[in-house]
C-alpha cells in the first residue's frame, strides 16, 4: 500500500511539475504575442501613415491636373465667345465709328 501512495506522490509531483512548466510556457507565449502584437501595431501605424500620405499626395496631383485642365477649357471657351462677339460687332463698330468721324452722332 505505501508502493501506492508513494506512486500517487510522486504522479502528483510530475504533474504539478508539468502544470508549472505549461504555465511558464503559456506566459512566455503570451509575452511574446504581446510584443508581436505591438510591433504589428505599430509597423501597421507607419504603413497607414505613408499610404495617407501618398494618397493625399496623389489626390492633389490629380485635382491640380483637372483644375488645369477645366480652366483651359473655359479659357479656351471663353476667347472663342470673345472672338466671336468681336467679329459679329465688327461692323456695328464701323458703323460707329463712321457717325463719329462724320459727326452725326
Amino acid at each position: 500500500m505505501t508502493e501506492i501512495l508513494k506512486e500517487i506522490t510522486a504522479a502528483e509531483e510530475k504533474a504539478a511539475q508539468i502544470k508549472s512548466e505549461a504555465l511558464a510556457r503559456a506566459a512566455k507565449i503570451a509575452e511574446d504575442a504581446e510584443a508581436a502584437a505591438a510591433a504589428i501595431a505599430k509597423r501597421s501605424e507607419a504603413e497607414c501613415k505613408t499610404y495617407r500620405e501618398s494618397s493625399l499626395r496623389k489626390a492633389e496631383s490629380d485635382g491640380e491636373k483637372l483644375y488645369l485642365a477645366e480652366t483651359d477649357k473655359k479659357r479656351a471657351e471663353a476667347k472663342a465667345y470673345a472672338d466671336k462677339v468681336i467679329s459679329e460687332s465688327g461692323g456695328a463698330v464701323n458703323e460707329i465709328a463712321g457717325r463719329i468721324t462724320r459727326g452725326s452722332c
